[in-house]
């Protein structure tokens, strides 16, 4: 069992951390490397024109992804959650996914910082942050985000 857990469904490589397996970042690192080349020399990941790298990642995670993924296709692009069109339905706001090109080398299409819209809505990650502290004990600020 991996602690970082990767899908390709068509050109969108679906990314994340293993919630069952918790595991500190060398550790996922380690795992994220062991899986991808594991799809990779089993054709899972052929290579191409372009992929989409959808979900959290670390940095270090990232590195690792961008990296091998490089050598494969001529587009890496990586979701943005925060940008991408809005449209307000009665059960909340969605937001259109939208792809930031990272790496292009070939591509006459895309280049770095380009954005690849999608038709594909999400929901739109809340903005909202509460915070709860003890205004009498200001110097020892304990905070819980709700």
């Amino acid at each position: 069992m991996h602690s970082y857990q990767m899908k390709l469904e068509g050109e969108v490589l679906q990314v994340g951390f293993n919630r069952v397996l918790p595991a500190q970042g060398d550790r996922i690192v380690h795992d994220a490397l062991e899986l991808l080349e594991q799809m990779i020399g089993s054709g899972q990941i052929p290579g191409g024109k372009c992929i989409l790298i959808d979900g959290p990642q670390s940095v270090p995670v990232a590195y690792v992804l961008s990296h091998k993924l490089a050598h494969l296709y001529e587009v890496v692009a990586v979701l943005d959650p925060k940008i991408g069109r809005k449209i307000d339905t009665p059960s909340g706001a969605l937001r259109y996914k939208n792809y930031i090109v990272t790496i292009s080398h070939g591509s006459s299409k895309y280049k770095v910082g380009d954005l690849i819209e999608t038709q594909e809505a999400q929901p739109e990650q809340s903005i909202v942050k509460v915070v709860l502290c003890d205004p009498h004990n200001l110097e020892n600020l304990v905070c819980e985000k709700a």
